[in-house]
Formats: C-alpha cells, structure tokens, sequence
C-alpha cells in the first residue's frame, strides 16, 4: 500500500473505535491479528483486541482516542496517540469506579498487510494510569 493509504487506514480505525463501531473497526484487522501489549500481553484475532478495547470502553464509557502523531514507512506504523475518559465501570484492578479522569499516551507499532492491521506492539504506562486513577500513589502524594 502507498503511505497514504497506511496514514488512511490508522485513521480510519481510531475514528469508528471512537465512534464505538466495533465491527467496522474490527474488519480493518486481519483475522490472525497478534497484539503484543505491557508487561507480556498477547492477544490474538480480531475477538482478543475487541475484548480489550470492550474492557476500556466498559471503564470509560466516554473514552477517546487522539492520534498525535504518525511515522512509517512500508509495513511498519507508528502512532502516537492518547486516551482520555472519566472512570465509570470497571477495570480490571480496581474495585469500584473512582470518578477520576485519565489522560494516558501511548506508542504503538503496526505492521500492516493488504491493507490490514496484521500486528502491533502497544506500550503505555499502566502505573501512570493506575496512579490517576488512585489504585497507587502518585509520587507527589507518596
């Protein structure tokens, strides 16, 4: 695919993930679509990542995804991109909804084929999100 078409395809999936369409996001995957997330996470097919992104947006119901920014060439995209919402549902990890808003930044490398997202690796700093969310101290509060 041109680069273009690769800049298309990351936007496209983080516009119909913020718009809560699961399905039209999900069909940009491939069907053996491996994500690699922190601390050794590994989820498969196109069921693992809507599990994952099911298990935020049930946290956050007003979650948003902002893409900051896009490099790549040939098969290999990177984003940069943040997550902001307010904790209402449950999150795996915390008890009980806190009320509190997060604002989490995130870097993540796809590998694209035909046109597809085929992979990614997805690194985020879980502690900075369970510090605002008050599971842990902040270091200004420790």
């Amino acid at each position: 695919m041109a680069p273009e078409e690769n800049r298309q395809l990351i936007a496209q999936v983080y516009e119909l993930l913020n718009a809560r369409d699961l399905d039209g996001a999900f069909a940009l995957y491939t069907s053996d679509y491996v994500y690699h997330g922190p601390g050794g996470q590994e989820l498969r097919g196109r069921d693992g990542i809507r599990g994952l992104w099911a298990q935020f947006f049930t946290a956050f119901p007003d979650l948003s995804a902002t893409v900051d920014e896009v490099i790549g060439e040939g098969d290999r995209w990177m984003v940069r991109w943040t997550i902001r919402g307010t904790h209402k549902g449950e999150f795996p990890g915390i008890a009980a909804p806190t009320g509190r808003s997060v604002e989490l930044p995130v870097l993540e490398l796809f590998r694209i084929s035909n046109g597809q997202l085929a992979e990614a690796w997805d690194r985020y700093d879980r502690l900075h999100l369970l510090e605002q969310l008050g599971a842990v101290p902040a270091p200004s509060e420790a």
